[in-house]
């Protein structure tokens, strides 16, 4: 997919919308078609999602010298009718610059344009072993007594992935690569007195850190089956292999650390 292809599927969860409904329920319907939750700030972040695809599809439209006239047209639609601004304001104010037949028209004709740019379909199988991970990495936070600063890492590096996730249906496999970047950092540089309160806490907490290294690990294989440029590889790959030995390796080994 490139960005005029996805701009494009999720202009699908708008084609039903009533004209007399505000433009959040096409939201809330998009967010559903795609697993993510319902709710206020995951609409926002759908928003400036769109608004960052469709700059990305003027850059590679100049990019790639395409005569103006094709294309500012709809990417001046899309921006502005795409703002918050918007967001409980009737559809019917804004449908035309967004659902209109020859702004879809217009897009597929882009989106065929812009092939050469088409990003790999990230593997469903290498996609679905995340998600599952995912679920029952919140089903064991939700019942395991963990350290309070070690329960918030956790749980910020599952809602992280999630919308990241999420994010993938508007820009593509870089919000996943991002996400992939600062929970390995944030894992491994853990502080000595999270490290500390996680090696006193036992077992339970242990594994929990183990199981994060993972979801890294399993990020890093779905960025990677996407990404026609980024490869994360074997040292990505062995954060899930070596588990709660990775957690604040890169502090304690540092020469700041004396060790």
């Amino acid at each position: 997919m490139n960005p005029a292809t996805r701009i494009l599927a999720v202009l699908e969860a708008f084609l039903p919308l009533s004209h007399g409904s505000p433009q959040v329920d096409g939201w809330n319907t998009w967010l559903k078609g795609t697993g993510a939750e319902v709710r206020d700030e995951n609409v926002m972040r759908a928003v400036g999602a769109i608004r960052r695809e469709t700059r990305l599809l003027e850059r590679k439209m100049v990019e790639l010298q395409v005569p103006a006239p094709l294309y500012t047209g709809v990417v001046n639609g899309l921006t502005d009718a795409f703002r918050t601004a918007f967001l409980h304001q009737q559809w019917g104010n804004v449908h035309a610059k967004v659902t209109a037949a020859e702004v879809r028209a217009s897009l597929a004709w882009m989106s065929w344009v812009l092939g050469k740019f088409d990003e790999n379909e990230v593997d469903a199988e290498v996609l679905a072993t995340l998600v599952q991970a995912l679920e029952d990495q919140e089903t064991l936070l939700k019942g395991e007594s963990l350290p309070a600063d070690l329960r918030e890492l956790l749980e910020g590096q599952v809602e992280e992935l999630r919308i990241a996730l999420m994010l993938y249906q508007l820009n593509g496999v870089q919000p996943i690569v991002d996400a992939v970047n600062k929970q390995s950092g944030e894992m491994r540089n853990a502080s000595e007195v999270l490290v500390a309160e996680t090696t006193a806490a036992g077992p339970e907490a242990q594994g929990a850190v183990t199981r994060g290294m993972e979801l890294i690990s399993k990020a890093a294989k779905v960025a990677d089956s996407g990404s026609k440029v980024v490869k994360f590889g074997k040292e990505l790959y062995e954060l899930g292999a070596n588990g709660y030995a990775m957690f604040g390796q890169l502090l304690l080994s540092s020469p700041a650390s004396g060790n």
